[in-house]
């Protein structure tokens, strides 16, 4: 029981110190326990919407790839609802519009045309009604939130929608959130009746894009699918309009495609997105933990400093190291665990704070509301008192090696700083080494030993700063003095005689704009990689592709786009689902020489040459989970078909690819024997020698007559990728918040504590002939100078780490570091600016001392 009472008596005369950790250890844990929260939100969200969403849909009926797309009639769609085990029958129509608001103002995206889609009230449909209800009759339309709260349309408003060259004035009666699409943007512009939607969007109400069939309660995808084709194979003697169709699968008129191969694609492809909010909320919670570990540890220092001639009493009295470590341990503990109980709380009212940016990733459509678990409530729980008794562990083995005398300054052990140099050292030539294993090596060790190696380099130099701060700071207080005269020198004294309050500021400001400047960094070299990749790394001219990937580009088109004038060379990529050890991802089909020359699309290890029961992976997806040449995969293709497949070679990260794994035609012919034949819904076209604007003329052409295809020239592919950027920009800018704002509040803090304790001090300057003005101006300068330092340490480390990360991640499709030198600007230029507000209240205190009143004489 000494030790805890001691401990509360320690905690108790500290005051601010105490308060100041509780206050950090609740803020660490509060970020921690959103980005759980959020993150297992979004996780389960995905899961649920792959499980849920058109969960009531079986089998999709579709134009086969000898069929124009709006050639299914809905005669079809009664013939099929009479067949065993088909419950209901919903004929879908979409079509690219454009929305106007009564004043000519465009609706949406200026740059992009969206979707119409026909509405079916069924429990699988993939939106959510906001405001107002769906639309029912003939003129309503149903609009997306963010166009509607963009826009300022009300319910009730009327809108022009164009379609084409034909043009309706419509009613808005409410406002969706979509929650998924199978599109390849997943966005729809508008929501409108079954009837109006064939009416309006394909000027024929008695045809559709598509059908979707959903099956009696327990009713097999496969049977259902192979029960709809024997049926209409045996109805084309039928003398009426609809059975004049041949069926031929994907290949014939009509393709009737179970919905197993489009959930697998869909949880690919939401899986990605997910993964993408899962890393941003990963590194928000990294930055916090290491920006709160740095705070505490720099308060748990000073407190140390501060009460050594206690520790030394202490030991004069027989009180053992152990004993000192005990009650320094059990105060962490304490001060940890109410950090904790105040954190848990404020996490959870943050985690709401997390839906913008998932919306603004594409994953809000389908994040979970945030899970408040076990595990995240016990994660929350422990965060506080191992950080505060992890980052407290220097001080209390310093504290423990204090002499059993009250010296003058007991805490400065002989041969710390000696020992800060070394472990610096050691720290900042084994992170070096491990970055060069990283960048030289090769296979899943290769991108986790570089950034270790970084983290350990981060360290060394958090470690050695305490060692340069002195002199350095002593430079940039020259121009500050020569500016300022008095204040200046005075604020120079006060950083110099006491370096751990500086050193604490300097490493909290230096981590903050690190992790700013390595993911701008990172992001901007992102956008620099597909820029370059898209000037120099592909030969793709156009690309064509269907609106909706689950159904083919029609025969025709294909045939049309080959003999097209000025193109020179034609690649179709197939994709089809697939699952590999249970993990759902996308399997393309499609030639390896064409995709070298159309994608630039380059071997890593092995042989492009593959034959039966054989596959290409993806680089990245191979070093994620280990794999390596040679390596053998369980593999059911869509449709159920099992299989062994075995690595033949690993092939670098290609994102314009979109797929996981590769085939070509004859291997996938040879080893998915029974399977879902692949979807070829994108054709990359190369022209000819009569340049690309020829050859795209030609392609419009050819795609002009033919609805529901999208053509897409380089520059359009760019802008997709821009459209990305922007979307890790919001992540960016959301996952540094909690940390930027952890660093600016906890220097608060410590400045209003030093103010606090140098109170004696000012009221000496006070009665010394110093204006209040100048009392706080010490203060201000003080802080501007070190929040300099730290700015500029924080762009030097968060370069250096980003180049150390876009090294390893160039096998991955980065190839290119971009520096964003305005960002480096902003930051070196922002930190003194946030230093000073963080340092107006305690600038403000320190003005409003009162003069120390002169000794009384008798």
């Amino acid at each position: 029981m000494i030790a805890p009472i001691a401990a509360l008596r320690g905690l108790r005369a500290q005051g601010t110190a105490t308060v100041s950790a509780v206050v950090v250890a609740a803020l660490t844990t509060a970020c921690v326990v959103a980005a759980l929260a959020v993150g297992t939100g979004v996780q389960r969200g995905a899961d649920a919407f792959v499980e849920k969403a058109d969960h009531d849909i079986t089998v999709i009926v579709g134009p086969g790839a000898g069929a124009t797309p709006d050639s299914i009639e809905v005669e079809l769609a009664r013939r099929i609802s009479r067949m065993d085990g088909v419950a209901e029958v919903y004929p879908m129509v979409s079509a690219p519009v454009e929305l106007f608001d009564y004043d000519g103002r465009r609706l949406g995206d200026t740059d992009r045309y969206r979707d119409a889609v026909s509405w079916h009230d069924r429990a699988g449909a993939p939106y959510t009604f906001t405001a107002g209800e769906a639309p029912e009759r003939r003129g309503e339309v149903a609009l997306p939130s963010p166009v509607v709260e963009a826009s300022g349309v009300l319910i009730g408003d009327s809108v022009l929608m164009r379609v084409g060259d034909r043009e309706n004035w419509l009613t808005v009666t409410g406002s969706f959130q979509e929650v998924g699409g199978t599109g390849p943007d997943d966005t729809t512009g508008a929501l409108l009746s079954a009837s109006n939607a064939r009416n309006l969007l394909t000027g024929t109400p008695t045809r559709a894009d598509r059908l979707l069939v959903a099956g009696e309660p327990g009713v097999d995808e496969r049977a259902l699918a192979d029960t709809i084709v024997t049926g209409l194979a045996q109805a084309t003697g039928e003398p009426d309009e609809g059975a004049a169709m041949a069926v031929g699968g994907a290949d014939g008129e009509v393709a009737v495609v179970p919905m197993e191969r489009l959930r697998q694609e869909r949880a690919a492809r939401l899986g990605d997105r997910a993964a993408l909010a899962h890393t941003a909320l990963i590194a928000a919670a990294a930055t916090a933990l290491a920006v709160g570990g740095t705070l505490l540890a720099a308060i748990a220092s000073r407190a140390a400093h501060r009460r050594a001639r206690e520790f030394a009493l202490l030991r004069s009295v027989g009180a053992g190291a152990d004993r000192i470590r005990r009650i320094l341990l059990t105060e962490a503990l304490i001060v940890g665990s109410l950090g904790s109980l105040l954190g848990v709380p404020a996490g959870i009212l943050l985690a709401g704070y997390g839906a913008g940016p998932m919306e603004a990733l594409g994953a809000g459509a389908f994040a979970g509301a945030p899970v408040f678990g076990p595990l995240v409530i016990t994660a929350g729980a422990m965060t506080g008192p191992v950080l505060a008794a992890a980052s407290a562990h220097r001080s209390r083995r310093r504290a423990a090696r204090t002499p059993p005398v009250p010296v003058a300054d007991a805490a400065a052990v002989p041969g710390s700083a000696h020992v800060n140099a070394v472990a610096g050292t050691l720290l900042i030539v084994s992170g070096g080494a491990a970055i060069v294993h990283g960048l030289l090596g090769d296979g899943p060790s290769a991108l986790p030993a570089a950034i270790g190696g970084a983290a350990a380099v981060l360290l060394g130099v958090v470690v050695i700063v305490p060692l340069v701060c002195a002199p350095v700071l002593r430079v940039l207080f020259a121009p500050v003095v020569a500016v300022t005269g008095v204040p200046g020198r005075v604020a120079r004294a006060n950083a110099l005689d006491d370096p751990r309050r500086a050193v604490a500021a300097i490493a909290a400001l230096m981590i903050g704009a690190g992790a700013v400047v390595l993911l701008g960094t990172l992001d901007r070299s992102a956008q620099a990689s597909h820029a370059d990749r898209i000037a120099h790394g592909i030969g793709t001219d156009h690309l064509v592709r269907s609106q909706d990937t689950s159904l083919p580009l029609p025969t025709a088109l294909l045939a049309g786009i080959e003999e097209a004038e000025a193109v020179d060379r034609v690649v179709p990529v197939a994709t089809t689902g697939i699952e590999v050890h249970g993990e759902p991802g996308v399997l393309a089909v499609a030639d390896t020489e064409g995709l070298a020359e159309a994608l630039g699309w380059t071997l890593q290890e092995g042989s492009a040459r593959h034959g039966k029961g054989e596959v290409l992976v993806d680089g990245a997806v191979a070093a994620r989970e280990g794999w390596e040449v040679g390596d053998r995969l369980e593999a059911t293709f869509a449709g159920g078909s099992w299989t062994e497949l075995t690595i033949a070679g690993i092939h670098r990260a290609n994102p314009l690819l979109g797929a996981d794994y590769l085939m070509s035609d004859t291997a996938f012919e040879r080893s998915a024997a029974g399977a879902s034949e692949p979807v070829t819904a994108s054709v990359h076209v190369i022209a000819g020698t009569d340049g690309a604007e020829a050859g795209g003329e030609a392609l419009a052409e050819a795609v002009r007559e033919v609805e529901g295809v999208v053509l897409l020239d380089r520059d359009a592919i760019a802008r997709e990728g821009e459209r990305w950027s922007a979307e890790r920009a919001a992540l960016v800018r959301w996952a540094l918040v909690p940390a930027v704002a952890l660093a600016l509040v906890a220097t608060a803090a410590l400045l209003s504590r030093s103010v606090r304790e140098r109170a004696g001090e000012f009221r000496t300057l006070r009665a010394a002939g110093m204006f209040r003005g100048q009392t706080g101006r010490v203060v201000l300068l003080e802080t501007v100078v070190i929040s300099a330092f730290g700015g500029a340490m924080g762009v030097l480390t968060g370069v250096l780490l980003a180049s150390v990360v876009q090294g390893a991640l160039e096998g991955r499709g980065m190839t290119v570091l971009a520096v964003p030198y305005g960002l480096l600007g902003a930051v070196i230029a922002l930190a003194p600016v946030a230093g000073a507000l963080a340092a107006l209240v305690p600038a403000r205190d320190a003005a409003r001392t009162d003069p120390a009143p002169a000794p009384e004489t008798r």
